[in-house]
């Protein structure tokens, strides 16, 4: 082989390794591959779980024979598909390298021991150990910085937020306590410091005010503002079953009645009567809901058909302290108002219409 030829080879192979480089180059630095976090977890093995977060604010759940329970909050019956979503998501989250090892950077993260967005602690974790990880802040909507206790790694993890887990416990339960179809009320009995209010629907759907004289006609405005109220009353935070002096039960701020329709059975509704044949009376279901003393910016209440005492938010049981019979009486000047408005003159033709 001669000299030129040799030369030529030689140039011929840097100029292949050179593209070689340019194309591993092209192909950026190599991702790191992703790993389960938690591959151990086993959540059907939770038995309970506390969601701390900033200020002290947390809650306890709990599983008890099978189900998820509110300990934190009395034992109520908690919604337990939103436990085994937020264990499922921790189980499956997936992490590459961290995106630190300092624990200097812990706290700007927030997911430090004294500042986090959220503290998830499960018992028993892997291998039957408590686990603790800490949410910190996030790069996205469903991304989130996650530590594990004990560890200085931090990863940016996706699938899984704070907002996965709040520390209300009006997060974790039904907030439907005291609840009625308003269509189907046909009577309501109130009874507060102001005395005793008495509401009834007659057949044709009017309401009618118990001690009102005959010739006053009802405010339907209020009316319909009283029966929103007191066909909904959500609770704010579950207490437990006990009845306490401090809750204020035994001598209520008001007492509520409603008397309920009940929906007649499938098939029933639009069935043709037998000629001759009375017609059975619709069922009435009773509820009762006593409202007791304040605490904070809630009131203790409590329903016949719940064993639980909750709290309910002031501003939702407000209208149920203060309503009285005088509120649903429409006043002369507002009937003289409105009868101006029913013998108001028909607007003038617009022009170029027909007289």
């Amino acid at each position: 082989m001669t000299r030129l030829n040799r030369t030529l080879l030689v140039v011929l192979a840097i100029q292949v390794a050179a593209l070689g480089a340019l194309r591993l180059g092209d192909r950026g630095p190599e991702r790191p591959k992703l790993r389960k976090l938690f591959a151990k977890l086993q959540t059907q093995d939770v038995k309970r779980l506390r969601v701390a977060g900033e200020g002290g604010k947390h809650v306890e759940l709990e599983k008890r024979e099978g189900r998820w329970v509110l300990a934190s909050g009395g034992g109520y019956p908690a919604l337990g598909n939103k436990v085994s979503e937020l264990l499922a998501k921790l189980a499956a989250v997936q992490a590459g390298a961290p995106v630190t090892e300092k624990p200097d950077h812990h706290r700007a993260l927030e997911v430090g021991k004294e500042g986090f967005q959220r503290e998830l602690t499960l018992e028993p974790g892997p291998e039957g150990k408590a686990l603790r990880v800490y949410l910190g802040s996030s790069a996205g909507i469903k991304d989130v910085h996650l530590r594990v206790d004990g560890e200085n790694a931090v990863y940016l993890v996706k699938d899984l937020s704070a907002w996965d887990a709040g520390t209300a416990a009006a997060d974790w339960v039904s907030t439907d306590y005291f609840k009625a179809e308003r269509d189907r009320i046909v009577a309501l009995t109130l009874e507060n410091a102001e005395g005793k209010l008495e509401l009834s629907k007659d057949a044709s759907g009017k309401w009618s005010v118990a001690g009102l004289a005959e010739e006053a006609r009802v405010k339907q405005s209020e009316v319909d503002s009283l029966l929103g109220a007191a066909s909904a009353v959500a609770l704010q935070e579950p207490v437990g079953t006990a009845t306490e002096a401090r809750h204020g039960l035994d001598k209520p701020l008001a007492t509520l009645t409603l008397e309920v329709e009940e929906k007649p059975a499938a098939g029933a509704e639009g069935k043709e009567e037998k000629k001759g044949e009375a017609k059975a009376p619709a069922k009435r279901t009773r509820l009762v809901l006593r409202v007791g003393a304040k605490a904070g910016d809630a009131h203790y209440v409590k329903s016949e058909s719940s064993a639980y005492v909750v709290k309910a938010g002031s501003w939702s049981v407000e209208p149920l302290l203060k309503k009285k019979s005088a509120d649903l009486e429409e006043k002369k000047d507002e009937k003289k108002e409105g009868e101006k408005k029913d013998d108001a003159p028909p607007p003038p033709p617009a022009h170029g219409d027909e007289p």
